[in-house]
């Protein structure tokens, strides 16, 4: 396993793996939509669109530039600004962003947890730009952003992972202006590499053995194989009872030898019940 952690250590930096890589999800959502609606800017300072030609035209694109940018979730690099061609089309995106002090980092993560939501993005971009973005040019925003938070979710698993580690964590969130916990399920792969990575990270909500099942399916559709041990961590990961062993040792673990781990699989399970 990577560095040598053994399984204690990996179940204490299990909120740590979690919160990085919310906070890269996170990051990942700001840059999708300050890239999105200052791109909608520029439509409106040139009166058209990417390669449109209209009588009311007012200039031309040249490219784009890039430059970083320091949120709450962490440093966003690389963020493109694009410029036209005579010079003039100027900004406040950045300076609303910053007085909207985590604002954007909330509803980003709000979305990421419970889906995108055009009345969410038409809020973010009403506060961030000057100009009126209209219902198309916020489809469009919601539209970048789903296409974002979708492939980090939707990624196929392409390596196998002998070692899938599952657990739950629960964190502090400002939820509808209150601060409330919020229990999110997790599942860590140790590839054939040697190599950990956070498969999936999903908010328990409704009924937690519900929540399981479907984490665990969607591994599965996702190419999850490979798997020869299966740790929980969380105790009520595995009150799935016979159906999570069939998934695991059948549609998950596929040829690899039963008889070889199903007795050690099958401890670990009953001592986490």
């Amino acid at each position: 396993m990577e560095g040598g952690m053994d399984r204690e250590g990996l179940k204490l930096s299990f909120p740590r793996l979690t919160k990085e890589e919310i906070s890269r999800r996170i990051r990942e959502g700001v840059k999708a939509v300050i890239e999105q609606v200052l791109e909608e800017e520029m439509t409106e300072h040139l009166a058209a669109g990417y390669r449109e030609r209209t009588p009311s035209r007012r200039g031309e694109r040249n490219g784009y530039y890039t430059r970083d940018l320091i949120t709450p979730a962490g440093r966003i690099a690389q963020l493109r600004v694009p410029r036209d061609r005579e010079g003039t089309f100027l900004t406040e995106v950045f300076e609303r962003y910053k007085r909207m002090t985590g604002e954007v980092e909330e509803a980003v993560l709000e979305m990421y947890l419970q889906g995108v939501s055009t009345r969410k993005v038409a809020a973010i971009t009403e506060g961030l730009s000057r100009v009126r973005i209209g219902k198309d040019a916020v489809s469009r925003v919601a539209q970048r952003l789903e296409e974002e938070l979708s492939a980090w979710r939707g990624r196929p698993l392409e390596l196998a992972y002998p070692y899938l580690y599952l657990d739950a964590a629960y964190f502090k969130v400002n939820w509808g202006g209150r601060v409330v916990d919020l229990a999110l399920l997790m599942a860590v792969g140790v590839n054939e590499e040697g190599y950990r990575e956070v498969l999936v990270v999903e908010p328990a909500g409704g009924e937690r053995k519900e929540a399981w099942r479907n984490l665990l399916k969607g591994l599965v559709e996702r190419g999850l194989r490979g798997v020869r041990l299966v740790i929980p961590f969380y105790a009520n990961a595995f009150v799935l009872g016979h159906q999570w062993k069939r998934v695991c040792r059948l549609r998950v673990s596929g040829s690899w030898a039963r008889t070889r781990h199903r007795s050690a699989t099958t401890s670990i399970i009953s001592s986490r019940s």
